[in-house]
């Protein structure tokens, strides 16, 4: 085990500087690998180090942490984000009695990795969720990990940001692993401080309140119940505040609406394979000869961007035939050669781990029973291949509270039939 990745306590680090200069050499890096697995030169490492030059929040968030080694390490990842956040804005900025002023806001999007490739399609959702941003203070994206519910959220905030009359404000939470932390992470990820007399809750009320704001909170699915009590807190204390979060799980609160996004319609998902395979080989061009192909392939991953968008980069070595072929044995041919996103985006077999690590004994247990499943299932089948006897009352309650647990954690995805509910992974 490396350096970086062991639990230990961590020294007292005061500044960005102090901790990327205690990360890199934890992980062993010299200046000048770090500068190349993050796009920056030697100098501009050893700038940031000495508080010569002031972090990127969103960078520092999407390369520094993964470069570093920190998903090992969540505590050190969790204070370097901190104090990204807190030197991206001086204190003088910030007084403690006032919010800052609505147009000091960071750009939310600005050097954000989803930003740099085209939003393709789900011209229906944009249309259905600016309607349900109408609607409600609290919407939460729902759905299975890949799905697209960060891609959609970030595209309904710009339609928002676009519109002139309200802040955008994002807030990533994937890295965070301690709820208690929460407050002080959004604080920091919207560039604000605190000082010892107000707690980041308090900071995160006062800067919010005065404004119209949507805040986006990205990745709750890990820190359900906290993501839910902050949500309520703010919008009780902030009557111009939206939030719209993205789960894998609801926050199963009475003032949040809920909205399962769905996977793409089918001329999306073979759009969204030909654009990302042209990112891989400039020289892809969609025929009507590969569309099909391509249209069977989007099929056969449930139409999931990102599962989509891992077999679309497969066109640097294999045809699309080749792929098509190959979707078998899926969960090694859905791999990423991007450096840049997050861990459990890099592979399908990740997105699913990401999910299953969240699932308690009992959950885990049925899931493995349903694998062998493989068209789908009734409620009865499950019943019985998790009894291995004809069903009991007691078997029935404890299998479908189950089965819900999973569908609300989206892993288990159900299908409204005429005769009969069935379900599949």
């Amino acid at each position: 085990m490396d350096r970086a990745s062991r639990p230990a306590s961590l020294p007292t680090l005061t500044t960005f500087g102090e901790a990327l200069r205690y990360a890199r050499r934890a992980a062993r890096l010299p200046q000048s690998d770090l500068g190349i697995a993050v796009g920056y030169s030697r100098e501009q490492i050893n700038r940031l180090e000495n508080g010569q030059r002031l972090p990127d929040l969103h960078i520092v968030s999407s390369l520094f942490v993964e470069a570093l080694g920190l998903d090992r390490n969540p505590a050190l990842a969790e204070q370097l984000i901190a104090l990204a956040g807190a030197a991206a804005r001086p204190a003088s900025q910030i007084s403690p009695g006032a919010p800052s002023k609505q147009n000091d806001a960071p750009d939310p999007f600005a050097h954000h990795a989803l930003t740099l490739t085209h939003f393709i399609g789900r011209a229906d959702e944009v249309r259905e969720g600016l309607h349900l941003l109408e609607e409600t203070r609290l919407l939460v994206l729902v759905g299975a990990g890949g799905m697209g519910k960060t891609r959609l959220a970030y595209e309904l905030a710009a339609r928002v940001a676009s519109h002139g009359d309200k802040r955008v404000l994002i807030a990533e939470l994937a890295q965070l692993s301690d709820p208690t932390r929460l407050s002080e992470t959004v604080a920091a990820a919207l560039g604000l401080l605190h000082a010892s007399d107000r707690t980041a809750e308090r900071v995160l009320i006062d800067h919010l309140r005065p404004h119209h704001t949507l805040l986006v909170l990205d990745n709750c699915e890990h820190l359900l119940m906290a993501c839910a009590h902050l949500a309520e807190t703010l919008l009780r204390a902030c009557p111009h505040l939206q939030i719209l979060a993205t789960s894998r799980e609801a926050f199963g609160t009475l003032s949040a609406q809920t909205w399962r996004v769905p996977a793409l319609n089918d001329d999306d998902a073979v759009q969204l394979f030909a654009n990302r395979a042209r990112h891989a080989r400039h020289d892809f061009v969609l025929t009507p000869h590969n569309a099909p192909i391509i249209a069977a392939i989007c099929a056969q991953l449930d139409r999931m961007p990102l599962a989509i968008e891992l077999a679309a980069a497969r066109v640097r070595a294999l045809s699309v035939e080749q792929i098509a072929e190959r979707l078998t044995d899926r969960l090694n041919l859905l791999t990423s050669a991007r450096t840049t996103a997050a861990p459990r985006q890099q592979t399908l077999r990740a997105t699913i781990d990401w999910s299953y690590a969240l699932l308690n004994d009992d959950e885990r247990a049925l899931l493995r029973a349903l694998s062998v499943f493989s068209g789908g299932w009734t409620l009865e089948a499950a019943e019985a291949i998790v009894a291995g006897r004809a069903p009991q009352q007691g078997d029935t309650v404890a299998c479908l509270d189950l089965l819900t647990s999973l569908v609300d954690k989206s892993l288990v995805v159900v299908e409204e039939r005429a005769e009969e509910t069935r379900y599949k992974l």
